[in-house]
């Protein structure tokens, strides 16, 4: 008994107890804890409602070990996780590791490993393998890991999603659907309680994926983290750890155990070595406690410097996976070696999907990728992309791939990094355009329809402008000679009567003219050129020169008028019309004074031609631009409503845009402006 004192007082001396966790006050609140109800051994509830099974057990043994105190809380899993997610719960005792969930919380170590197997009615095949699966309807767990598997593999196959393992085996058993996917030993267990003979296992666990449990806590409770993965440590040193395995997992997988006669003569040497080690240990003690004490500190540093790195790790691991599982484009990795071995190293779940192809396949056999390019388009995707290759130029693609036996259409854009041992790497993205190219299809055919339809009002137009003229011409010389022939014996009211009918059959061929120039406008075809504004107006003005010199307008034009992209005949036109108006719309009695100015912005010029005019009620301000629009009496001026119209459609056609400003009585400005071919530096404003 005395050799027992002595190493009892000996590992006193080597062990510390653990820290509490509210850091010593004795008071700290409990750490809520979401468990499932039917995931066995792993996690189950007992007859009282409790929370039990192997991963409770080992969180409360590892609690204890470290001070913590624990508020179990109970539910199906999809409920368990969304309230993980919304921060209502503080940790989970049982969640596999995987890419999808890389950031979505701070992960200790593994505790257990768990290995996936199908299950399928007596006589339904062999499925040892997630390609096995392809077709099939599979019944997984919603968001479990089988299930966030299955959807990353791009295995095309039917998930049927259920709360629980019992509602998924009792569902396959019941005839419908074809598989179940759950770890080995929980899906013997729940045909063992349920009792269902009819369902076995379909094969050899799978290969592709292990479940690597751990305790999971919020993201950033990395000190909670620590903890636990040192109470891990410590109930696995103190044999708690083989205890919970044997009591949960012993009668289906019993670990190796001595027999009493091995137990008897191990625990007698154990005892004759015990007297020598104890006087030796009383004279070093000390001296080791203090290097065990020293290099416990160095081996935290150490810990806590690799805990640091794994957190910004494990954050950007997950904003990487969110935001790749947030776009709509699939993301791929694929390298070229110097031999011409081509390699995916990676493909996003989103790249499967849309492919419709397995990522592990990919991965293992590129080729596979390209064999479902369309037979029209693939010799130009290999052809384009040796290209690329061999010239490290950036990689621009548009085709066809055959999608589960429909044609898609797809972009693909991938830019190269040359390696140092010869190849090259890639980095890409993949985007189904096949809406797109669809639409383009359809604004194609309806351009098509509307050239026609253009070309043949155009030649109606044409048409009707020579046919509409001539019967006016005819109208207008018979009256003139009704007149000449009457001479002298034609009265005042008859005379009135006639030149009414000539009036109106000036203005209408008028309107005929006007209606031919506004059919004409935007439809010389004829390329943009760059077109000085000056030379413009000045023509402008000459065109104009006999009505400025009637009413005795004064027109004023700012210097260094901007040059811009366009078409000459139609800018004469525009700025014509504009100068005409002005001097026409003129106040009785005031002599017409306009003004043509400009200025620069970053993007445009801007042009506009001033008048002291009769000026337009602001309530009509968009409807002066609208074709045959006349806010005058036709008697009081002359025009035929289409000028207007047709400076608004030269001003469209040059890309800008044309309004205006006006106060009734006070005159009127009138804003065009042009987008600029090219950035100018900015102009000293003239005019006013």
């Amino acid at each position: 008994m005395r050799a027992w004192l002595w190493l009892a007082v000996f590992a006193t001396l080597l062990v510390s107890a653990p820290p509490p966790a509210d850091g010593g006050d004795g008071a700290s609140s409990p750490i809520v804890v979401g468990s499932e109800v039917d995931f066995p051994p792993y996690a189950i509830v007992d007859a009282n409602g409790r929370a039990s099974g192997f991963s409770v057990e080992l969180l409360e043994a590892v609690a204890e070990s470290m001070g913590l105190s624990l508020d179990v809380r109970p539910g199906p899993w999809p409920e368990v996780l969304t309230a993980f997610k919304e921060g209502r719960l503080d940790l989970l005792p049982l969640v596999a590791l995987s890419p999808q969930r890389a950031g979505m919380a701070a992960f200790t170590a593994p505790h257990t490993i768990a290995y996936d197997s199908f299950f399928v009615r007596r006589g339904a095949g062999d499925i040892h393998s997630l390609e096995k699966a392809k077709g099939k309807a599979v019944i997984v767990m919603a968001d479990d890991a089988a299930h966030e598997r299955l959807v990353a593999s791009g295995v095309p196959l039917t998930l049927v999603e259920t709360r629980t393992i019992p509602e998924a085996m009792r569902l396959l058993a019941s005839g419908r659907h074809d598989a179940v996917l759950v770890p080995k030993l929980l899906g013997h267990l729940v045909l063992r309680d349920l009792k269902l003979e009819s369902l076995i296992e379909a094969g050899p666990p799978l290969s592709e994926y292990q479940r690597r449990f751990a305790f999971t806590v919020q993201p950033g409770n990395f000190d909670l983290r620590d903890r636990l993965d040192q109470g891990i440590a410590i109930v696995r040193a103190t044999g708690r750890y083989d205890e919970l395995y044997d009591k949960w997992f012993g009668n289906i997988e019993p670990r190796p155990t001595l027999t009493w006669y091995g137990t008897f003569w191990g625990l007698a040497a154990v005892g004759a070595a015990t007297g020598g080690l104890v006087l030796l240990s009383l004279g070093w003690s000390l001296s080791l406690r203090r290097q065990v004490v020293k290099r416990t500190a160095s081996l935290a540093a150490e810990v806590a410097a690799r805990r640091t790195a794994e957190s910004s790790l494990s954050l950007i691991t997950f904003r990487y996976a969110d935001l790749v599982s947030r776009v709509p484009v699939g993301v791929y990795i694929v390298s070229f070696q110097a031999t011409g071995e081509m390699k995916f190293e990676y493909v996003s779940p989103r790249f499967c999907q849309l492919l419709g192809v397995n990522g592990d396949a990919v991965r293992a056999d590129a080729s596979i990728a390209f064999s479902l390019a369309h037979p029209d388009d693939r010799d130009g995707l290999i052809r384009d992309n040796a290209t690329a290759r061999d010239t490290l130029a950036p990689f621009r693609w548009e085709g066809r791939f055959i999608v589960r036996g429909e044609p898609r259409f797809f972009r693909i854009e991938s830019d190269p990094t040359p390696l140092a041992r010869g190849g090259s790497r890639w980095n890409g993205v993949v985007s189904d355009v096949t809406e797109r190219k669809q639409a383009e299809a359809r604004i194609m055919a309806t351009n098509r329809q509307l050239n026609a339809v253009n070309d043949e009002l155009k030649q109606f137009v044409y048409a009707a402008s020579h046919d509409l003229r001539a019967p006016l011409r005819t109208v207008t010389n018979y009256l003139g000679l009704i007149t000449r022939k009457l001479g002298p014996d034609i009265d005042d009211e008859m005379r009135e009567f006639v030149g009414f009918a000539m009036g109106g059959a000036k203005r209408m061929d008028a309107m005929i003219v006007g209606l031919l120039e506004y059919s004409r406008t935007g439809r010389s075809g004829a390329p943009f050129a760059p077109v000085a504004l000056g030379a413009v107006v000045q023509e402008s003005l000459d065109n104009l020169q006999t009505a400025i010199h009637e009413a005795e307008a004064e027109v004023t034009i700012a210097p260094d008028l901007p040059t811009v992209q366009g078409d000459y005949t139609e800018l004469v036109r525009l700025f014509q019309n504009l100068i005409g108006n002005a001097v026409k719309y003129r106040v009785a009695g005031r002599p017409p004074e306009v003004s043509v100015s400009w200025r620069g912005t970053d993007a445009e010029w801007v042009v506009w031609v001033k008048d002291n005019g009769i000026g337009i009620d602001p309530a009509y301000s968009d409807r002066v631009f609208e074709i045959f629009r006349r806010l005058v009496s036709a008697g009081e001026y002359e025009g035929s409503g289409i000028g207007l119209a047709v400076c608004r459609k030269v001003v469209e056609h040059h890309g800008g845009r044309i309004w205006v400003e006006s106060v009734p009585g006070e005159g009127s400005t009138f804003l065009t402006t042009f987008p600029k071919a090219a950035p100018v530096p900015e102009p000293v404003q003239l005019g006013a």
